[in-house]
């Protein structure tokens, strides 16, 4: 369990890192709402994956959440930074939020079967982080453009059911 956290770790901090700096690079083509609405994203997700990893690998209730809830402020700060006050507020305050239910759902789930709830979470959060990625390149990038139309609803309805299956 302790490699699978190390790794999901790692994992997070690389998404994270990358899809701020992207945001960082991209800031005048991104502000008011599409801006506003990354940061969110990026700071709930991370938020929200952070604390599960912290609540999963220790007991202590008091400590977990606080240090998530740190995390998923800081985060969300600088998430939303280079777009503007507003996006300050709302990603701080999403981070917020995500770190304490990651830490207690974390905490909750430790001793039940960890390594699928992280392994779940951690495919939400590539799924999530790569959307983020994806809307920079197209929204920023004219070479770019993605056709969601294109998208089968079968492939939809086999990647849910791939998840619940790995649930199960």
């Amino acid at each position: 369990m302790t490699i699978f956290s190390i790794i999901s770790a790692v994992i997070v901090a690389l998404g994270t890192g990358y899809s701020i700096f992207l945001v960082y690079r991209n800031k005048i083509k991104l502000n008011n709402t599409p801006g506003i609405l990354l940061s969110m994203v990026i700071a709930i997700i991370t938020g929200l994956l952070t604390g599960s990893i912290i609540g999963i690998n220790s007991g202590e209730t008091f400590l977990v959440v606080g240090v998530s809830m740190i995390i998923g402020f800081v985060i969300g700060f600088l998430a939303g930074h280079p777009i503007g006050l507003l996006a300050i507020l709302m990603s701080s305050i999403f981070g917020l939020i995500g770190g304490i239910n990651g830490a207690i759902l974390g905490l909750f789930l430790q001793y039940i079967n960890p390594t699928i709830l992280l392994g779940i979470l951690l495919g939400f959060y590539i799924v999530i982080i790569g959307f983020v990625i994806v809307y920079i390149y197209v929204t920023t990038n004219n070479k770019f453009s993605i056709d969601t139309n294109e998208l089968s609803p079968f492939a939809i309805i086999a990647g849910g059911v791939v998840l619940v299956s790995l649930f199960l």
